[in-house]
């Protein structure tokens, strides 16, 4: 068997390697292409489609091992930035963008009300709101004008609907990236970000206040369960409930399961 892999190997490696170095070479020339503005929006994903088509084919072919798969990539996102980038300004200059700004803005305003604590509250969701379009998070704005205004006229985004598409694509896109490279770098951060990550710092808020009130409870029952743990006689009657528990969560499942192997 050894052999016959050897042989094989011998026989297509060659050919293998210049089909990788082919494939790379092409999405080098697509690559630039990217970023060019006069380019379609159907086209653009269809340019995009290709290149990531592109990107698995090597990614899947054994013989690509010594295709600089890095650099590519990397210039891929260089071109990427720089069409999402030039996007995003076509839509924060957009009078419909700015019509929601200037709506959100003057209903968030610390001027208009008088309480020091709601003030100091609105000064702080300006700044939020500041830094949302300095950042170029138009998702970010909506989302505010939503929680703090109302859902959003349907004619605000006239004339822009392919363009807003494209940008939610694009964002949900860069999330998903996010959420892979958060994963791969750090198993705690993942978890803190598939847990508490929204748009909106207040839904954050309240979910990790949320979070701290659960666990603050668990810590009371844990600790309430360990203070009678002194003694055999006062441990048989835990395990007790522990296996009614676990008899009733398997009738549950036995009750609600497909036994017959015909749909519901």
């Amino acid at each position: 068997m050894v052999n016959f892999f050897s042989k094989v190997e011998q026989e297509v490696a060659k050919d293998e390697k210049a089909f990788c170095e082919a494939i790379y070479e092409q999405t080098e020339c697509l690559v630039r292409f990217i970023s060019k503005k006069s380019l379609p929006l159907y086209q653009r994903d269809e340019l995009i489609f290709w290149i990531q088509t592109n990107f698995d084919t090597l990614y899947s072919n054994p013989f690509s091992q010594d295709i600089d798969m890095e650099s590519i990539i990397d210039d891929f996102s260089l071109h990427l930035d720089k069409y999402h980038e030039f996007e995003l300004e076509k839509l924060l200059k957009s009078t419909s963008i700015n019509k929601l700004f200037r709506r959100l803005a003057k209903a968030l305003h610390p001027d208009l009300i008088q309480d020091e604590t709601k003030k100091s509250e609105r000064h702080h969701l300006m700044i939020e709101l500041i830094n949302a379009r300095k950042n170029k998070d138009i998702v970010k704005i909506i989302v505010m004008y939503t929680e703090h205004v109302g859902e959003a006229p349907q004619d605000i985004f006239d004339g822009n609907y392919e363009q807003m598409t494209q940008l939610l694509k694009n964002q949900a896109e860069q999330l998903k990236q996010d959420k892979f490279n958060i994963i791969e770098e750090n198993p705690r951060h993942a978890v803190i970000y598939n847990r508490f990550f929204d748009p909106s710092e207040t839904k954050v808020k309240n979910k990790l206040q949320n979070h701290r009130k659960v666990l603050k409870n668990n810590i009371r029952d844990i600790k309430f369960v360990a203070a009678k743990l002194t003694s055999l006689k006062n441990l048989k009657p835990l395990l007790q409930d522990l296996n009614e528990q676990s008899m009733l969560m398997d009738m549950d499942d036995f009750i609600f399961s497909d036994t017959s192997g015909i749909p519901f």
